[in-house]
């Protein structure tokens, strides 16, 4: 049996919030992301939004209405279409600047609550035993007694540490981990269970996988499989790893062979590696296979997540939708197939924290946009949208010099760790509500 622990330094918990309890284990919070549209005359705007941001929503949909309030006065402007991602963009840049340095509520150490809340909020759904215990106080169970505020997730089995989650405690982290971790390091599949698998469908989980990876391989005593094995291993609970290990394979045209399902992907839905399959190109294939082919780019957190990894970020950029984002996205996703020299997004239309995020970068024509996490800052290239092939951007991005930057956006002006600390917070405030209005409810029962 294995059993959870979550150890904090309750020193600078508030008491209230606090207590030493015996409970379930498993852990999912999803940010609850909701996208509206404000229609207006001329203009659409597209903004994402917390559930409960209603300030947002106020200001999207005051701004929008005055914008199009006269058209007697709009028909009279020049180059109509520019001047509105010029205007909407300034609107976005005050909006999410205003959100990330004033609106953060004060929460004393908020990160400890945050893994208190999706832990416990996991050990229910999961019905799994699990125990938060103070570390900085002497007890018998955790590893050291050493003062610290960050919180740790262990896995125990028979009273021994197993694993230790090196992970954050954000959306569905923490949860995924916790399912995947009940799994073998690789599951070994029979043949007539593939197909279930190829479609993301996999026992344990309570919902289809984005990434499914599966070794195709007739032997066991293969370098490949032991680096497989020695991949597992280190990184147990990061990657749902399987493999079909059969005789059968050998009658195949390429063995052995990686192949990577991507089920929820628009244009790609698998891709194989199976040449010069030595550790490195293993490894940088399964991390690379965790991320999309096109990135979505709705809120912080997925901007985060496309940036970071050390490949740059192209990102297609067309306010007005004036060129073919189809074309860019299904080549984007066709470059999951070969060796990925970088990570692609899309940012089309009125979306404002699209508009936001290229106002800081200083983009407000139709470009691709790389961008580059430096160790101060974000370093910035971008060219306008014209004919291009995608082999032609593929080779402007690898003929680019990070030393040399044209554009260097310091950390201050681009306050993007900010506004996904509000998107947890707002994830840990609607988690509590929901909790507390369940054993609410249940009292007045």
């Amino acid at each position: 049996m294995v059993n959870s622990l979550i150890s904090i330094d309750t020193d600078t918990l508030p008491n209230d919030h606090f207590t030493s309890i015996d409970m379930h284990i498993l852990l999912i919070f999803c940010t609850l992301l909701l996208v509206g549209t404000t229609i207006a005359e001329h203009v659409t705007v597209t903004y994402h939004y917390w559930e409960k941001n209603d300030k947002i929503v106020e200001k999207v949909e005051w701004f929008t209405k005055f914008v199009a309030n006269s058209n007697r006065f709009w028909t009279k402007i020049d180059k109509l279409d520019s001047f509105f991602v010029s205007l909407f963009q300034r609107f976005a840049d005050k909006l999410y600047t205003n959100l990330a340095l004033d609106s953060l509520p004060v929460f004393e150490s908020f990160e400890q609550w945050e893994a208190i809340m999706t832990f416990v909020d996991s050990l229910k759904r999961s019905n799994q035993k699990g125990y938060i215990v103070d570390c900085g106080k002497e007890n018998t169970v955790c590893p050291t007694t050493e003062n610290t505020d960050i919180p740790v997730l262990y896995v125990f089995r028979d009273d021994e540490i197993q694993l230790v989650y090196d992970g954050d405690f954000q959306k569905d982290h923490v949860y995924d981990w916790m399912l995947t971790i009940k799994q073998p390091e690789i599951k070994l599949l029979k043949e007539e269970i593939v197909p279930q698998y190829r479609s993301g469908i996999i026992p344990g989980f309570d919902r289809p996988r984005d990434t499914v990876t599966i070794l195709f391989i007739h032997t066991k005593k293969s370098r490949i499989w032991q680096n497989y094995v020695k991949f597992a291993k280190e990184n147990y609970g990061k990657y749902h790893l399987t493999a079909l290990i059969s005789e059968e394979v050998k009658k195949w045209s390429i063995y052995p062979a990686f192949i990577t399902m991507k089920p929820q992907d628009d244009y790609v839905k698998a891709f194989t590696l199976h040449k010069d399959i030595d550790w490195n190109r293993m490894v940088e294939y399964l991390e690379d296979g965790v991320h999309p082919g096109c990135h979505p780019m709705t809120c912080a957190s997925e901007f985060l997540f496309a940036t970071s990894t050390s490949k740059p970020l192209v990102v297609y950029f067309d306010p007005l939708n004036t060129k073919n984002a189809t074309a860019f996205k299904m080549a984007a996703s066709q470059e999951q197939t070969g060796i990925r020299t970088a990570h692609y997004a899309a940012l089309t239309g009125f979306d404002l924290f699209g508009l936001y995020i290229m106002s800081v970068f200083n983009v407000n024509t139709p470009s691709y946009v790389v961008i580059l996490r430096q160790e101060k800052g974000w370093c910035i290239f971008s060219r306008d949208i014209e004919n291009d092939t995608f082999s032609s951007i593929r080779t402007w991005v690898r003929n680019l010099e990070p030393t040399i930057c044209p554009d260097f956006i310091e950390d201050f002006k681009f306050p993007i760790t900010r506004l996904n600390l509000l998107e947890r917070y707002e994830d840990v405030d609607e988690l509590e509500r929901e909790h507390t209005s369940v054993e609410r409810n249940r009292d007045e029962l």
